[in-house]
């Protein structure tokens, strides 16, 4: 999360630094027995789903008594994840499984299909408004549109990227950042924290789901698309819905995958369909292969280094020369394969770095200073960081020494991890500005970029960081705590957002204009020019330019207010007075002077339920009777006061009329009936039509998932009401029995945090509800509207020419707002698919058989119903029976074989380096180990269909002759004798006594090398060369050097050279069987030598000249 450059805190206390290093040793944390007072265990328990919510916030609260916050990395995260958990927790604190969300949705929508942008305002309309350009940066530190927790590049193009985001789905740009599209906007979860393209096809590839480093999103584990993200198909089959942090596709072998997940490391064999846990449990959140070597697996989780030695099937925690830590990230380069890096951390600051030269089993420490994880650009600020948030790590691949670390900035060590200098700064302090806090690092293949991805976007460098370039510009994926609609300008709206501040939406031009993290903001309702916008704890900033700049005007310290507020602090202006503003701080503060140069504020509650600890959570107040105002505390009370403007308000106490011991969300009154007012409460909506002192369940069928907020429509149906829930928006009115999805084109799991109106007070139909979502930034609709005639009936198919197999999908336009609808296809030989069925708005198929489909759409609505028909609408053609023949299915090592494809036009084989082509339709096969061929057949349809062949592959056998290097004299033979096969083929036949069998006799008359061939059971045939040395019998002359070896036969220790010409010789003795015994220089023309190592026998001398003439000689030994 970024901060404000102003308030860059100071040192932390030395009690807290002596503490962190005990974190990471306590991953079963036990509340009975561990010292949360001393240590901050809350980092672990909050990213331990199976922790209570209620245990965590105990824990953060111990530890922080008597701490002061504001010099913490992690004090503001946690309080980001707690304000994000609190209503969706269990009343009892237990948190929903990671899948919760996604079968609600599959309970209530039957499908997780796509409803694209239509024209019915019974379901709404919604559109995108952004931001997606880069806002104009009004600020004093980069700004962005949102965090990025994985990248990937296309393994053959380097203009096309991937980035994951945790709340706000996969992104693709063909043209290197120009553009930006996503597609997944109708999974389960719009969390992605890993990605893997697959390099053979880069068609298939697989997502990692959740959000490794947050929490924003839950995890479905795996998701794999072989479309190129087409249509998205959960993968997790033997994991289940868990947090996949980081993924590896084995280069070798393509459908080996490797998944950090949060449970441990799990492994797939057959590319996603099935996944088996091959680690201990942990939370595992990095993970690499060694370069070259995919038998060895390094990974990371919990502050704790793992490996593998057996392409992870097994792994051990390595702790050689490792201190504990709470997190630390792995390095490896291609320059050295050997070498292992990895940057340790506390949950803060910077540990060490330390470094494996022998393949990550032993480390050493290579610094542990400056602080690389703190704010400052020269590390100095000791104490600070958060890199139990954000952490990450790239090595060159061409220099070993050369590595970056992300942390809130970028450093760079160009020696090996002894020195660093700052690369990036997040608000460009000596160095080029680059967004704070980054989660991820990767260098493009193809051009050795280095990318980068922080919680603004995505930049990359080309030379190494002197330069840094942002090319976040056109990602959807801001994450919206709150808007502010002005009730006079349509396009007009001010957001408060996660990591990247406020920002003013100004008829299609944003502007960021706080840094920071932006939360609650309201425009006056009479007068454009004041807009507020906030930052945590209630630190509320004033524009009377229309957001041109903004100045202080309420917050803890200032303008007589003496209290913090919560992480996002309510405040709203009075209802008709507007010049009167409420703030819920731990009491409710008022003004009267909104617009003064220097407002004063006055405390009109304290004490309420015999606390002033707990902050305030919502304000509301009535729009009938603006007397009334109603206040949600954090300890889950409710308060109303009738007399909110009287000096000394009195309030009642309505906490025991809650449904539920839970914290509402939101309040609504109603603008008609001061009695009535709404609330969403764990889960649910209620109503109260007393002023609050009872409530009745109005939730009806809803999906049970977190109800966050209300709006009313006061110019439409009666009680008209739209919900904002974690599944999107919803609306119902007193004409209705029950809520109806109003979700149309809005994205399938949208957290829509804030619902605001603008009206059109000349034609309501052009009046627009906006929605702010948490990962998907702001969108609009037009309003709930009322059919006025039966549908008239207009659809379309996908595709009219399609294969058997292929999906298509039908699309409903029909006008006049059909509310249900009924799909009638013949022939039946199709299935519907991804939960669709036949009364689904846009089903989607699956053909089984070829053949003409005609197509009948009936919709209807409360006027009445229309049909209509499309005859022979689909043309499926059969798909082409592809074969794959080959003359025999097993072969030896190094033999071809020919492959023969047929019953298609074209094929295309899966790339193999095995393969003499891949686009033939008869290549040969020269397999290296037992190999599996893949080939696609491509009809004059365009219908394709796959074959596989496995092709067998035997090892040659390993022949070995005995001696291996004979030496015999001239006349003499020698037997050799061969093993390994079950026949033998001896060549050439000169000397030999026989050319098969194991055992045969040689004896050439010059020296001479035989081949012997071995064949196997299995018909495969190795050999080995064998030379047999021939030396012929007595002393010859060597260059007219005569030699005399004395004495001989010799029974002592010593042997005399005598030489009747100078040069310096080798003297060489061999045994019999050609092992050589001894080796000598002779440079004297009488040498003595010493040959105590020889036993009796006879041995061979051989005397060499420099140019390599040599002469021999037998030796007797007796001794």
């Amino acid at each position: 999360m970024k901060k404000i450059l102003l308030q860059l805190s100071t040192a932390l206390s030395l009690v807290f630094i002596a503490t962190t290093g005990a974190l990471a040793q306590n991953n079963n944390f036990n509340p009975a027995v561990d010292d949360t007072f001393n240590t901050p265990y809350y980092i672990e328990m909050m990213q331990n789903p199976d922790i209570n919510f209620f245990d965590v916030q105990r824990a953060f609260k111990k530890y922080w008594t008597n701490r002061d916050h504001n010099k913490a990395g992690s004090y503001k995260p946690f309080k980001r994840w707690e304000y994000y958990m609190q209503s969706r927790v269990n009343p009892d604190g237990t948190r929903p499984a990671a899948g919760h969300n996604m079968n609600e949705y599959l309970n209530y929508f039957g499908s997780w299909n796509p409803l694209p942008y239509s024209t019915m305002s019974l379901s709404g309309n919604w559109t995108e408004l952004g931001p997606r350009p880069l806002p104009n940066n009004g600020t004093g530190q980069p700004n962005g549109l949102g965090r990025i927790n994985a990248i990937a590049i296309h393994p053959t193009s380097a203009n096309t990227i991937f980035i994951g985001a945790p709340s706000g789905g996969l992104w693709k740009t063909t043209n290197h950042g120009a553009t930006w599209t996503s597609n997944t906007d109708n999974l389960p979860t719009l969390g992605v924290s890993s990605i893997v393209i697959d390099y053979s096809n880069p068609n298939t590839m697989w997502i990692g789901t959740g959000d490794r480093d947050a929490s924003d999103s839950k995890g479905v584990g795996v998701m794999k698309t072989t479309d190129a993200g087409t249509t998205w198909n959960t993968s997790n089959t033997g994991m289940g819905n868990l947090t996949v942090g980081a993924m590896l596709q084995n280069p070798k072998a393509t459908n080996v995958l490797l998944a950090a997940t949060s449970s441990g490391v799990y492994k797939s064999i057959n590319g996603g369909s099935n996944w088996t846990k091959k680690s201990a449990t942990f939370n595992a959140k990095d993970m690499y292969y060694k370069p070259g070597d995919t038998s060895v697996v390094y990974a990371t989780g919990d502050g704790k280094f793992y490996r593998s030695s057996n392409a992870g099937e097994t792994w051990t925690q390595i702790t050689s020369g490792l201190p504990s830590a709470v997190r630390m990230v792995i390095g490896v380069t291609p320059a050295n394969p050997s070498k292992v890096y990895l940057i340790l951390t506390e949950q803060r600051t910077f540990k060490g770095c330390y470094m494996s030269t022998d393949n990550g089993l032993n480390f050493s420490l290579r610094s542990n200073s400056p602080n690389i994880m703190g704010y400052q650009s020269d590390g100095s600020d000791t104490t600070k960081g958060q890199a139990w948030y954000d952490l990450c790590l790239a090595v060159d691949t061409a220099d070993e020494d050369v590595m970056y670390v992300g942390g809130v900035n970028i450093f760079k060590s160009i020696d090996g991890g002894q020195t660093w200098d700052i690369n990036a700064h997040w608000v460009g302090d000596n160095a080029p500005e680059v967004h704070a806090d980054n989660h991820c690092f990767a260098i493009s293949k193809h051009n050795n970029r280095l990318y980068v991805g922080n919680d603004g976007g995505i930049y990359y460098t080309t030379d190494g960081g002197s330069a840094w370039n942002d090319i976040s510009s056109g990602l959807g994926i801001g994450q919206v705590y709150k808007i502010g609609q002005s009730k006079i300008t349509k396009n007009l709206v001010i957001n408060g957002y996660q990591d990247n501040g406020t920002a003013i939406y100004n008829n299609g031009n944003w502007t960021t204009e706080i840094g920071g993290d932006g939360m609650e903001c309201i425009i006056d309702y009479s007068n454009d020019n004041y807009i507020w916008g906030s930052l945590y704890y209630g630190d509320i900033r004033r524009s009377s330019n229309k957001g041109s700049s903004f100045g202080d005007f309420a917050a803890n310290g200032k303008n007589g207010i003496n209290e913090e507020g919560d992480w996002v602090t309510p405040f709203i202006q009075h209802a008709t007075s507007n010049a009167t503003m409420f703030i819920g701080y731990k009491n409710v503060w008022r003004t009267t002077n909104a617009k003064a140069t220097t407002p004063s504020f006055t405390k009109i509650s304290t004490g309420l339920a015999g606390s002033n600890s707990q902050n305030i959570t919502v304000l509301e107040q009535s729009p009938k009777n603006t007397n009334i105002l109603y206040m949600v505390r954090a300890d889950n009370k409710l308060f109303r006061t009738d007399d909110c403007m009287a000096a000394t308000p009195s309030w009642t106490n309505l906490s025991s009329s809650l449904p539920v011991a839970a914290r509402a969300t939101d309040i609504e009154a109603h603008p008609t009936k001061d009695s009535v007012v709404y609330m969403t409460l764990s889960n649910k909506v209620y109503r109260s039509t007393n002023f609050g002192q009872s409530w009745t369940n109005i939730s009806g069928t809803l999906p049970n998932v977190a109800m966050n907020c209300l709006v009313i429509d006061i110019k439409g149906n009666a009680d008209a009401l739209y919900v904002g829930s974690d599944l999107g928006v919803f609306y119902r009115d007193s004409t209705m029995g029950d809520w109806s999805a109003f979700r149309t084109g809005l994205p399938a799991t949208a957290e829509v945090t804030e619902l605001e109106i603008w009206y059109d007070n000349n034609n309501h139909l052009n009046s627009r509800i906006r929605a702010a979502t948490y990962g998907r930034g702001l969108w609009e609709s037009d309003l709930y509207t009322n059919p006025t005639s039966a549908p008239q009936i207009v659809f379309s198919a996908s595709d009219s020419s399609v294969c058997v197999n292929d999906i298509i999908t039908l699309s409903d336009a029909s006008t006049n707002i059909p509310q249900s609808w009924k799909w009638t296809i013949t022939p039946t030989t199709f299935n519907f698919i991804s939960g669709s069925n036949d009364s689904s708005q846009n089903p989607q198929l699956r053909f089984t058989a070829a053949g003409n489909y005609t197509i009948t759409l009936m919709a209807t609505n409360s006027v009445g119903s229309n049909s209509q028909t499309a005859n022979n609408l689909i043309a499926v053609s059969a798909l082409p029976n592809v074969v794959i023949n080959s003359a025999k299915d097993t072969v030896c090592i190094g033999d071809s074989i020919q492959l023969n494809a047929s019953g298609a036009s074209l094929f295309q084989w899966s790339a193999s380096s095995t393969l003499s082509s891949t686009s033939i339709a008869s290549p040969y096969a020269k397999p290296v180990f037992t190999t599996a061929y893949n080939v696609t057949g491509t009809d004059a349809n365009g219908c394709t269909n796959n074959a596989s062949k496995t092709i067998n592959v035997n090892q040659l056998p390993a022949i070995s002759v005995t001696p291996p290097t004979p030496f015999i004299l001239s006349g003499s033979s020698v037997q050799l004798t061969a093993s390994g096969a079950n026949t033998y083929q001896w060549a050439p036949p000169a000397g030999l006594n026989t050319t098969t069998g194991a055992v045969v006799t040689a004896n050439p008359a010059t020296t001479t090398t035989y081949t012997v061939t071995g064949t196997d059971s299995k018909n495969c045939k190795g050999n080995i060369n064998v030379q047999v040395k021939v030396a012929p019998v007595g002393i010859k002359e060597l260059n007219a050097s005569n030699f005399t070896i004395y004495p001989n036969p010799v029974s002592g220790n010593e042997l005399t050279i005598a030489s009747s010409q100078e040069g310096v010789f080798t003297l060489e003795i061999y045994s019999v069987l050609g092992q050589r015994m001894s080796v000598h220089q002779i440079t004297a023309q009488e040498q003595t030598i010493n040959i105590s190592r020889l036993s009796s026998g006879l041995y061979i001398v051989v005397i060499k000249n420099e140019s390599g003439i040599q002469q021999t000689s037998t030796l007797s030994v007796s001794k």
